[in-house]
């Protein structure tokens, strides 16, 4: 087995866009001044357009990336198709391509687990990657499939939701499992409820190797 000293994480970074961090400077702002009512048309509007920026940047950088015969021609390409799948953004689907390559290519045994699916784009991408390396991983994603829970006082610091600047409510993110599954054709273990703390000898109970997820 090889040695965890091996596995280069560290040469994943995960740098913001510009776009994204301007909006978010501009709606921490807004979060501080604005009424919630007026703060909230400003924060859902202000999402879509965000969106709208991002998935025209990212189909500029495929198109660039098939003209100039780019190597990460098929990375974009699922990170295209997996966007309107996931909040994360073109980013997050980057990062999980580039984390499971990483732990299939340097040996790391265990599973495969995402802990907060939502509509399934990050878990797609485990199980695209996974398959096209032929890899034998349990994919395990873990949710409760019926969104946030009601928020409490634990959840939040000076009135926010510590840096989460968009309004959290009961059930928002909700998505069932059969959309999930249904997206990643099935290729996983779905394991419902609010996620609970496993220790090591959980993990292993379940077919995971708790040094080796992803």
């Amino acid at each position: 087995m090889p040695s965890e000293s091996l596995y280069p994480l560290n040469k994943i970074t995960y740098k913001r866009s510009l776009p994204v961090r301007i909006a978010k400077v501009v709606l921490a702002v807004a979060n501080r001044g604005l009424p919630k009512g007026l703060y909230t048309i400003l924060y859902d509007s202000g999402r879509s357009l965000l969106w709208t920026v991002q998935r025209v940047l990212l189909k500029a950088r495929l198109f660039a990336a098939v003209i100039l015969h780019k190597e990460n021609v098929g990375k974009l390409r699922l990170v295209d198709k997996l966007l309107p799948f996931t909040m994360g953004g073109p980013l997050a689907l980057s990062a999980t391509f580039d984390v499971v390559n990483i732990a299939e290519k340097n040996g790391v045994r265990g599973a495969l687990v995402e802990c907060g699916v939502g509509k399934g784009g990050c878990g797609a991408m485990m199980a695209l990657v996974s398959k096209e390396l032929g890899s034998k991983k349990t994919l395990w994603l873990c949710d409760s499939y019926e969104g946030l829970p009601e928020p409490t006082e634990k959840d939040f610091r000076d009135v926010k939701a510590g840096e989460m600047i968009g309004p959290l409510s009961q059930g928002m993110l909700a998505h069932p499992e059969e959309q999930v599954s249904d997206l990643i054709f099935n290729k996983c273990r779905l394991l419902k409820g609010v996620v609970p703390r496993y220790a090591s000898r959980g993990a292993q109970r379940y077919g995971c190797d708790s040094r080796a997820t992803a």
